[in-house]
């Protein structure tokens, strides 16, 4: 005999229904094997320890609760819930929010997107990228209202048209407020 068919055998030895022949061959297994010895002893203090316990006292109904709450347990754990309406998987409001969200989407990238005819952040020229140019006539009069000269910069075209001036025919006349507005660092 070996230990899983002695383990196997055990029960049936301690209630005392094994056959003659298992019986004898099980209790030289012990005689033989002091820890199956021991084995055996302590499920039988253990089985003496149960058989002593006083016996427990149920209410009536005690057993058909438990059976229906065993019912309820083997039920399955998942149910299907109730078939609502889905918009392409959404549920109705989740669906207006995801619209909403699409929409807001679109209409921030369609305003991020340049229009044709406005100017854009085009790189400079390369001239303009370069270092700044220093042969440039250091003895420059400066620019005020009073003398409109402006001197080109090195590497863009001169024009002698100047669209910024006042006098010419395309812009109106406006009115001259340098005298009535004063700077905090200009002096009269």
């Amino acid at each position: 005999m070996d230990r899983y068919q002695f383990e196997d055998l055990i029960s049936d030895y301690l209630d005392n229904s094994l056959s003659l022949d298992s019986r004898r061959e099980f209790e030289s297994y012990l005689d033989s094997d002091p820890d199956a010895r021991h084995l055996v002893e302590s499920m039988a203090d253990m089985l003496d320890t149960l058989h002593r316990q006083p016996p427990v006292r149920v209410s009536a109904g005690f057993n058909q609760r438990l059976l229906s709450r065993i019912n309820r347990l083997d039920s399955p754990v998942y149910t299907e819930p109730p078939k609502t309406r889905t918009i392409m998987g959404f549920r109705p409001q989740y669906a207006v929010l995801m619209t909403g969200l699409a929409l807001a989407f679109v209409l921030v990238g369609y305003e991020l997107l340049p229009t044709p005819g406005t100017p854009t952040s085009a790189p400079l020229p390369f001239a303009a990228q370069s270092a700044p140019a220093t042969n440039l006539p250091q003895n420059r009069p400066a620019v005020s209202p009073g003398n409109p000269t402006v001197y080109p910069a090195q590497g863009f075209a001169s024009t002698e048209d100047d669209s910024a001036q006042t006098n010419s025919p395309a812009v109106p006349n406006r009115p001259d407020y340098s005298k009535q507005i004063q700077l905090v660092k200009n002096p009269r």
